[in-house]
């Protein structure tokens, strides 16, 4: 018989952090799983950190082909020998909850009509420490395509972890993409089927904050949701068109901070300003709006008010995304 679950580590350059996430893995409530751990042609010591724990025969470590570099190529990679009924995807330094995989798959056993689950989500630092915040709960337990393109609840790909059959339906992960790519597929597995997608109010993935590890590439972010909105928007402009306005003023909201952050401050305010364009009332009610104008516009100020200004609206909005547990 084989595994229940088969899970996807793609590794590169991930000496220090990779063993963590196998174990968390090899922790795992259910025995009946693999993990398949693709080294996306590291050049330190990953492949050693793994061949540490080769004694344990549910794990099978491969190197990824050159023509599929990158983490969504080496997912690609793993999801082709995987052989599970169950896919989870966890990236190589990040960790998933003991209990996670038990979870998510009961709530597919029990409800068929489920392609996908997701939880809500633990940060941790650099080193591996608790930092106290917590993923909100989204408002709503089961999404659809809509849902989707107004607001990606989802999280990264660590929180995923969804029925195989779902995958082989909606196809791998398009690789012509730079970015979005997560976004991408999990819309493609919700065309399967209506609110086929279930949030599961466990905290039970842990994501790991480093220095350099979040794209601050607004333009690439932009033009590949606009790839994916397009390609919607031709098969189903119905659906598309109730949400777009919403969607694309969340986005330039979304594509305004990320334009912040990166310190360009000139395109964060135009961002911005097509943001309020769009005229969507969602987006006037939302205090995430009114906490990004005021960093855009702060950046106005001299360099002194400027930073604590943007100190302040740090704090705030991480505030707004996450919380502390309330057990």
């Amino acid at each position: 018989m084989g595994p229940l679950l088969s899970v996807i580590i793609p590794a590169y350059n991930l000496e220090g952090y990779i063993a963590a996430a196998i174990r968390s893995i090899q922790a795992q409530s259910i025995e009946a799983l693999e993990i398949i751990v693709i080294d996306d042609n590291s050049t330190d010591g990953t492949a050693g950190a793994v061949r540490e724990l080769e004694g344990d025969k549910r794990l099978r470590f491969l190197s990824n082909p050159l023509e599929a570099r990158g983490s969504s190529g080496a997912r690609n990679t793993g999801l082709r020998i995987a052989s599970g009924e169950y896919i989870g995807f966890l990236d190589g330094d990040d960790g998933w909850h003991c209990e996670k995989a038990r979870r998510h798959i009961e709530v597919m056993e029990r409800q068929p009509e489920i392609d996908l689950t997701f939880s809500r989500w633990r940060v941790m630092d650099e080193h591996g420490h608790d930092t106290g915040r917590v993923s909100i709960a989204p408002r709503k337990r089961y999404f659809q395509i809509e849902d989707l393109l107004k607001e990606n609840m989802i999280g990264g790909s660590s929180n995923v972890i969804c029925r195989k059959s779902a995958i082989d339906h909606a196809g791998l992960f398009d690789l012509s993409l730079k970015a979005a790519v997560d976004l991408d597929l999990w819309i493609r597995i919700a065309r399967i089927r209506d609110r086929n997608i279930c949030f599961i109010d466990e905290v039970l993935t842990r994501y790991r904050l480093r220095e350099g590890q979040i794209t601050k590439d607004w333009r690439r972010m932009a033009e590949n949701w606009e790839i994916i909105v397009k390609r919607l928007r031709e098969e189903m402009p119905e659906r598309v068109g109730r949400v777009e306005r919403e969607a694309r003023a969340k986005h330039l909201r979304y594509r305004s901070y990320l334009a912040y952050e990166a310190r360009d401050f000139v395109s964060s305010r135009k961002l911005l300003l097509q943001a309020f364009a769009a005229m969507s009332p969602a987006l006037l009610i939302d205090r995430r709006t009114w906490i990004t104008t005021a960093a855009a516009l702060g950046s106005l100020l001299p360099e002194p008010f400027h930073k604590r200004l943007a100190d302040t609206v740090k704090g705030i909005r991480s505030n707004l995304f996450t919380k502390k547990p309330s057990n």
